[in-house]
């Protein structure tokens, strides 16, 4: 596409997503793709999927031996398997970004501004949590005995598993903080983006991007009655990124609301005890 005012420039090239999502302008005015897309994404994905079986496995054999892989969630298991899965993901992200020799704000948006990214973000993620989806839930709660709190059971057994007031703690800065940055630069920078780049900067291009993207982050938490929410969410998540053209608001969201489940259910298993 041809730019109607010299310098042609890769901000002038961008697609809605923002400054180097698709192209760059190479050498005589000729636009290069960057070294990432799809396949980086996808190999992010399988080494998530595919590395937690090791590490568990190996922290079961010198751990637990004799467990025959079987052993209670803990603090120090879900230490291991999300690091596991963030090699992937992050992996993925930084590699891809490396191979462009350029900065994680400039690939996939990894920009936060205070305002408004606090409390859009923090505002929308509690919204979410407590408004959003219960509503979406509301026509299953007939059909489904118990839907709450089979919703409920993945967060509750991670609560259950943090033994003292520090693993609560460190249960809940991995869950607020360090799943929505590495996830949001996967889902929402790298994936997205990849997406963008496939199915084009058009209106409908966008939309099937951000409806593909949604459906990897629901699917990708392996957890099936929980995956109608996740979608929802990861739509949400995927607009604010496109909206905003950075990652800032859709971190802040996905902190506040992994934050207000978990402080709901640690605060739960604490009146339990006592």
């Amino acid at each position: 596409m041809p730019c109607p005012l010299p310098p042609c420039s890769a901000r002038a090239l961008a697609p809605i997503y923002g400054v180097g999502v698709d192209t760059e302008v190479a050498a005589g005015g000729r636009e290069s793709r960057p070294p990432w897309g799809l396949a980086q994404a996808l190999g992010g994905l399988v080494v998530a999927f595919v590395l937690p079986v090791f590490t568990l496995g190996a922290y079961a054999a010198f751990a637990h031996p004799g467990s025959a892989g079987r052993f209670a969630l803990s603090t120090p298991v879900l230490l291991i398997d999300l690091a596991s899965v963030w090699a992937g993901l992050a992996g993925a992200v930084l590699l891809s970004a490396r191979a462009a020799r350029s900065r994680l704000s400039r690939e996939f948006g990894f920009r936060v501004r205070l305002w408004p990214d606090v409390p859009l973000g923090i505002g929308l993620g509690v919204v979410m949590q407590f408004w959003v989806l219960g509503l979406l839930y509301a026509p299953l709660r007939p059909l489904i005995p118990h839907l709450n709190r089979k919703l409920s059971a993945p967060a509750l057994q991670l609560a259950s598993g943090a033994h003292g007031n520090w693993q609560m703690v460190v249960t809940l800065v991995v869950l607020a903080i360090g799943a929505p940055v590495v996830e949001e630069l996967f889902f929402r920078g790298l994936l997205l983006r990849s997406l963008q780049r496939r199915f084009g900067s058009s209106r409908a291009g966008t939309a099937a991007a951000v409806l593909v993207s949604a459906l990897v982050f629901g699917l990708a938490h392996a957890e099936a009655l929980q995956t109608l929410g996740l979608v929802v969410f990861g739509i949400v998540l995927a607009v604010l990124a496109v909206v905003t053209k950075r990652l800032g608001p859709g971190i802040f969201a996905h902190g506040a609301f992994n934050a207000a489940a978990s402080v709901v259910i640690f605060a739960h298993v604490v009146a339990a005890h006592h």
